[in-house]
């Protein structure tokens, strides 16, 4: 899948820093799915963060169930919607 220019998507290895938590926070995400992120790195546990010219934009935190599928919560600014961000955060978490 072909991502909009300036548009990538970095994987968290660990527990996000203060200034990644803060631009996660303002996209208002479910305070569980923060508190999750407190959780990394575990095995299937999966933070993908989407970055647009520096900015974080969105991502997708998913957790493998015990059948082997994924619980996600997936968090986009409205004005990157559309774009084929969502289809690629699903890609790339299939790669997990």
């Amino acid at each position: 899948m072909t991502l909009p220019a300036r548009v990538r998507i970095s994987r968290l290895p660990g527990p996000p820093g203060n200034a990644v938590r803060q631009q996660l926070q303002r996209l208002t995400p479910p305070d569980a799915a923060l508190a999750r992120l407190a959780d990394l790195p575990k095995d299937g546990l999966v933070c993908l963060v989407v970055i647009a010219g520096g900015r974080t934009v969105g991502f997708l935190l998913a957790e493998r169930d015990d059948a082997g599928g994924w619980h996600e919560t997936l968090t986009l600014e409205a004005s990157w919607r559309g774009r084929g961000i969502e289809a690629a955060l699903r890609e790339e978490l299939a790669r997990s």
